[in-house]
């Protein structure tokens, strides 16, 4: 006589192997191969196509200040030719639109960050040239704490030129 838990552990070999021999069949005659395969050969690089590298950071935050300056403008200096780096300073915000449709930004380290991320964003924006604007970056995060001002001490406190980025009106 077979036992409750002999019958139980058959029925579950059973299964198991019904399972291998359905996700066997869909691998290799199903679609999920040809998925693959294209999905693969949408993103394959040419050899000299540079690497994008996509930076989310917060302008206020610590890690954020350290990996920009410690590890990423030192390997851009290193390694420009074959880098594009994208940065985008939103980081752990979130973004609401107000019942007039404009936008309303939370930042986790208060409203100087979200200040602070718009000054940057701006900056990203208007500086075309790579290595600019990621010393125009480093250098606004190294003392970010008044954002407008860290701003205008770019040129000062980094020799940075960035007058003729500014509207006639005198802001960014």
């Amino acid at each position: 006589m077979v036992s409750p838990l002999q019958k139980r552990l058959f029925i579950l070999l059973i299964m198991s192997f019904l399972l291998l021999f359905i996700i066997r069949y869909l691998f290799f005659h199903g679609d999920i191969v040809a998925a693959i395969k294209a999905s693969t050969e949408e993103y394959k690089r040419t050899a000299n196509m540079p690497v994008l590298v996509t930076v989310y950071y917060e302008a206020l935050c610590g890690d954020s200040k350290h990996f920009i300056i410690k590890q990423l403008l030192p390997a851009f200096k290193q390694a420009s030719p074959i880098m594009d780096v994208q940065l985008v300073p939103y980081g752990k915000a979130k973004t609401s639109t107000t019942l007039t449709g404009s936008y309303r930004f939370e930042c986790q380290h208060g409203q100087t960050e979200c200040e602070a991320n718009m000054y940057h964003a701006c900056a990203i924006e208007a500086i075309q040239r790579a290595e600019d604007r990621i010393n125009m970056v480093a250098c606004m995060i190294h003392d970010n704490r008044r954002p407008r001002e860290a701003l205008h001490n770019v040129s000062t406190t980094c020799s940075i030129s960035f007058r003729h980025y500014f509207q006639n009106n005198g802001s960014i």
